[in-house]
């Protein structure tokens, strides 16, 4: 991949600006949580720029309208960037899920439904991943990928553990991406998955903590390459949650640890940890609106619209069975304006 010019990208900084400007605020989903019911919820959607809400009719087809809304984006960006391969990166997770979905139902014996068990917003459609996988035909897939396939198997021919599938594939993803980031040569898209390690590695930090087990357990799980050291988190492993938090400070994480930390201990709940942890990333990505030209922008608002359309599900979701609007609210994650 050539390195990226920031001055190739003029025309879809442009264009995407746009559409930034119609990126909904926590208030404007508390519109769309307390509205008298879907259909108006859907009116209100097409005031930010939503296509037909027909689906919304029916609470049940939510997820439906939401996966045909992440199409579409997906869509958007690829036709309007100069080059789509330097944002593959973001495909990656979604194709790794599908390869790790394909595997266990392999192996434990159960058939896959492209529809229902794969997510279509990768760079590999669902039915054709599918035929890869059971054909065992790797020359379609990266070398990364197709290594982290073979090891996968391995450790899994090993353990018969199939929990081993998720962590070799889950370290292969990762690593992929900070490859396939840094061959960009800009900055930002790099530091923007490290934070997705580190938001990665804490979350696994936590778990493995509440579950009381030792330290060694992480050193298995750990992904390289974010910022966070492996040493820092090693030598927070019996310190309580506050102090290991102020360890955190420079990185970011510092309240997700905090909050999320004492709310865990309190009601053994990871829903707070995790809101703050992806505030936290919220907060990094919020830089891209300052950057000029480049790609830069077109990454904040991807990702931007995408954690959007994740609040709607919470929005709807509560509209639809009537939880309250604080309810809602404490679940919505930071939007991007």
């Amino acid at each position: 991949m050539n390195k990226v010019k920031p001055m190739d990208y003029v025309f879809a900084n442009s264009f995407i600006g746009n559409y930034t400007r119609f990126l909904m605020t926590r208030k404007d989903l508390m519109r769309i949580a307390s509205a008298r019911d879907l259909e108006t919820a859907g009116q209100i959607l097409r005031e930010f720029g939503y296509g037909d809400a027909r689906e919304l009719t029916d609470g049940r087809n939510i997820e439906e309208y939401l996966k045909k809304e992440r199409k579409d984006l997906k869509e958007k960006i690829f036709k309007t960037v100069p080059d789509p391969e330097v944002f593959r990166f973001d495909l990656l997770p979604y194709d790794y899920h599908n390869v790790k979905i394909c595997l266990k139902s392999e192996l434990l014996e159960k058939a896959v439904d492209p529809e229902k068990d794969l997510i279509g917003d990768g760079s590999i459609p669902p039915e054709r991943l599918i035929q890869l996988v059971r054909d065992r035909n790797s020359s379609f897939l990266s070398p990364q990928m197709r290594k982290g396939v073979s090891d996968a198997l391995d450790m899994y021919n090993r353990s018969r553990d199939p929990q081993y599938i998720d962590l070799v594939l889950d370290r292969a993803c990762y690593r992929e991406m900070l490859d396939a980031a840094e061959e960009t040569g800009v900055e930002f898209l790099t530091g923007f998955v490290k934070v997705r390690i580190d938001a990665a590695n804490l979350g696994m930090f936590l778990r493995l903590r509440q579950l009381g087990r030792p330290w060694s357990f992480f050193r298995d799980v750990y992904l390289e390459g974010g910022n966070i050291p492996f040493q820092l988190l090693v030598s927070a492993w019996e310190e309580p949650y506050a102090r290991a938090a102020e360890r955190l400070d420079p990185y970011g994480f510092r309240e997700a640890m905090a909050e999320g930390g004492r709310i865990l201990k309190e009601t053994g709940s990871f829903s707070a940890f995790e809101k703050l942890r992806d505030d936290a990333v919220m907060k990094y990505v919020r830089d891209a609106k300052y950057i000029p030209v480049g790609p830069e922008p077109v990454q904040g608002y991807w990702y931007a619209k995408s954690k959007e359309i994740d609040n709607l599900r919470i929005a709807l979701t509560g509209n639809f069975y009537g939880f309250s609007e604080a309810s809602v609210e404490e679940r919505l994650r930071e939007t991007y304006v």
